[in-house]
């Protein structure tokens, strides 16, 4: 059951009024980073999408084996079984398996704080903080500080852990007779679940765990387990085909670098054609793009919202009028945040890609002559040999 908690706190007019003056600063110092973040954005979109043009253009295929050793210091494609010779472990709990690589997953049963504040306005320009803290507890596979719990007392999680999470990888991982790096095999997926036994556990650890639906507990009851309790569970990334474009290099494959300094280094689960991975990258680079597009208009809104918040905190001794200068500030910094980013994004474009945006442009305003010359052509003349229309008889007079 959680414990729950609330606390009101009253804020009058000035002291509202003073620290929308410091938030102020900071959205301006977010309004502008939006700008350079922008403009890397676009820089580094350029640079990938020339990395992978030069990669498409260069890449040839390559056997797994035997190895060509012509291939040498060149960027292939290859498509194979990657396998591991030898089995990997977790030494530390005495397990291994057949696999790619390990993945230990180790979780506390702790506390947990949920804060949540509401606000209500009060007339002439003050404001009443409600705040509400609930503490429960559950797993988690990340420590939980609850030193920082506005509540601290009964809801102490332990400071330190004995195990943590963690990942093996086999070494090496062969996809025929070249060897994986391990960019290459830290991006292999397809892990499923591995299910320990307790006969395999060291004896100073094997007194400590039980297990519980395929993973291993320290809970005396596994159903009612007790705050500082840990659960360890694990993953194998099975031997599977795969497809990689990288760098063969001493038997090897590495990360490709291209001539802009951006790396190259693909895989694919299964069999995908080195056109197609090339594809899928691009594709990627671009939604990465418009992700970190949004992500910059946004910081730019919320900024200025943040900036010119004092207006509305100002003309909050009347709360209606608090309440509606703020949302036409939120709107108005929408439409600004918008403008400007596409102005911004439109310069980078000029630096980064100056034969394109020209092009752009001229297409636009080539496109806006035609829409007026359209509009200012004269109707075209009557047919010949039919008599010009006469015009409409006058309306009747008025009897």
């Amino acid at each position: 059951m959680a414990d729950v908690f609330s606390s009101e706190e009253n804020i009058g007019y000035g002291s509202r009024v003073k620290s929308s003056f410091g938030a102020a600063l900071v959205g301006l110092v977010m309004f502008a980073a939006a700008f350079p973040l922008h403009f890397w954005n676009e820089g580094r979109a350029v640079a990938e999408h020339r990395a992978l043009q030069e990669g498409a253009a260069a890449v040839v295929e390559a056997p797994t084996a035997p190895l060509d050793p012509a291939l040498e210091g060149k960027l292939v494609h290859a498509s194979a079984r990657a396998t591991a010779p030898q089995p990997v472990a977790d030494a530390q709990f005495g397990l291994s398996a057949q696999a790619l690589a390990l993945q230990r997953q180790v979780e506390m049963f702790q506390w947990r704080e949920h804060k949540k504040t509401r606000t209500e306005k009060k007339l002439g320009g003050g404001e009443r903080k409600i705040t509400e803290y609930r503490y429960d507890t559950g797993w988690d596979d990340e420590a939980i500080d609850s030193a920082r719990f506005e509540h601290r007392d009964g809801h102490e999680n332990p400071h330190s852990w004995p195990f943590s999470s963690a990942r093996f990888e086999a070494n090496p991982v062969r996809l025929g007779d070249l060897v994986l790096s391990s960019p290459f095999v830290g991006r292999i997926g397809g892990a499923e679940p591995l299910v320990p036994t307790l006969s395999a556990l060291p004896p100073n650890l094997g007194a400590s765990f039980q297990f519980d639906d395929g993973r291993l507990v320290t809970s005396k009851d596994p159903g009612k387990p007790q705050v500082g309790d840990l659960r360890v569970a694990w993953q194998r990334v099975p031997e599977q085909d795969v497809s990689v474009v990288g760098l063969q290099h001493n038997g090897g494959i590495e990360p490709y670098t291209a001539s802009n300094g951006r790396q190259i280094a693909l895989l694919d689960a299964g069999a995908v054609p080195a056109a197609k991975m090339f594809q899928a990258a691009e594709a990627r680079n671009t939604r990465l793009t418009w992700l970190l597009r949004a992500a910059g208009a946004f910081l730019m809104w919320l900024g200025l919202t943040m900036a010119l918040g004092w207006i509305g905190r100002v003309l909050d001794f009347i709360p209606f009028l608090g309440s509606l200068v703020e949302t036409g500030v939120s709107i108005v910094a929408a439409l600004v945040a918008l403008v400007l980013s596409a102005l911004t994004i439109a310069v980078a474009w000029f630096y980064y890609r100056p034969v394109v945006a020209v092009a752009l442009i001229a297409l636009a305003l080539g496109g806006v002559l035609l829409l007026r010359r359209r509009a200012r052509r004269p109707p075209p003349p009557p047919a010949a040999g039919l008599p010009p229309m006469a015009p409409p008889p006058p309306p009747p007079a008025a009897t």
